[in-house]
């Protein structure tokens, strides 16, 4: 019977491994720091009729006020995702009760979030009405909010503070 002499193993191959995972963690550490793809912001479109007419009775076209991400936090920021998404209205404005949801999309890009709400649910009522509004940012009065650091392509961390507008063409 012959038997194969003990050879030792060669750290070699360990620290090899080692150093290949150090190196894959540092490159992604470094892919995460790179800067972000700025995406296009989303195109115009029109308002469709229902949601004019919806908006008119509800008198809140070409009106802008305040909504929030969370309602419930007391957090000035929170992070949100790209796609689908909602906010509550802060205030009354029009026939629209304060703490109203609106859903829509968000759209994430490397310098604001832009928001587009296709559809509000009454709070008191739970009734729901086509509608076209816009996510504005309170202190600029621009179209969309900025980010604030952190995050990623899919993600950003904003105010939770923001304005809504009623709009007869997205990206008016």
């Amino acid at each position: 019977m012959t038997t194969k002499p003990l050879v030792p193993s060669s750290p070699k191959p360990v620290r090899a491994l080692k150093a290949a995972a150090i190196a894959s963690c540092v490159a992604g550490m470094a892919c995460a720091s790179a800067p972000l793809v700025d995406r296009p912001t989303p195109p115009a479109e029109d308002c469709p009729l229902d949601a004019q007419e919806a908006m008119q009775k509800l008198r809140i076209e070409g009106i802008q006020w305040a909504a929030k991400f969370d309602p419930t936090t007391r957090s000035d920021f929170v992070t949100v995702r790209e796609g689908r998404a909602a906010v509550y209205t802060h205030g009354s404005e029009g026939r629209v009760q304060w703490g109203s949801m609106l859903t829509g999309t968000l759209y994430v890009g490397s310098k604001r979030v832009y928001g587009r709400f296709t559809q509000l649910r009454q709070k008191k009522t739970g009734e729901t009405f086509p509608v076209c509004i816009e996510l504005w940012f309170l202190d600029d009065r621009t179209r969309g909010v900025p980010r604030s650091e952190g995050g990623d392509e899919n993600t950003a961390i904003v105010p939770n503070m923001m304005s809504v507008k009623g709009v007869w063409r997205y990206d008016e």
